[in-house]
């Protein structure tokens, strides 16, 4: 059991047998990183610096980050496991920028093989227009035979 976690013990005691704390926070500051104390009155918000109300379940050393407002585990295994899912993040997503790189190299060579065919037909039409123009001008426009 981590240490905050025998002085939440001994708190939660303190607040059971007096009567008179009604709410257990936790410090977090520089000085302290996760320091449990009962207080006589309940706190009006989950956090007011440097006291947080959110007990920070299932950490080894937990230390509240007042820029994102969450508890973090300190814990050298905690930081080694999230170190190890942050690089399996960042090559996850190398490997769909990679695959997306490679989709739209293909579809872009799919639209140019588009355009070129179009263009082609477009040309054979022409050719065509320009084989059936006497044709029909000698027919005086009238294409009912």
């Amino acid at each position: 059991m981590a240490e905050w976690q025998d002085d939440l013990k001994q708190q939660e005691k303190l607040v059971d047998e007096t009567g008179y704390f009604k709410q257990i926070v936790y410090v977090s500051n520089d000085q302290f990183d996760c320091l449990p104390i009962p207080i006589p009155a309940k706190l009006n918000a989950d956090f007011a610096f440097p006291f947080v109300a959110e007990e920070p379940t299932g950490m080894n050393k937990p230390k509240y980050d007042w820029t994102k407002h969450v508890w973090v585990d300190q814990d050298s295994a905690s930081t080694s496991v999230r170190l190890t899912n942050a690089e399996k993040a960042i090559q996850t997503a190398q490997e769909q920028a990679t695959s997306a790189t490679n989709e739209n190299k293909d579809l872009k060579n799919s639209l140019d093989d588009i355009a070129k065919n179009q263009t082609e037909q477009s040309k054979q039409m022409a050719q065509m227009l320009q084989l059936l123009a006497p044709a029909v001008a000698k027919n005086g426009g009238n294409t009912n035979a």
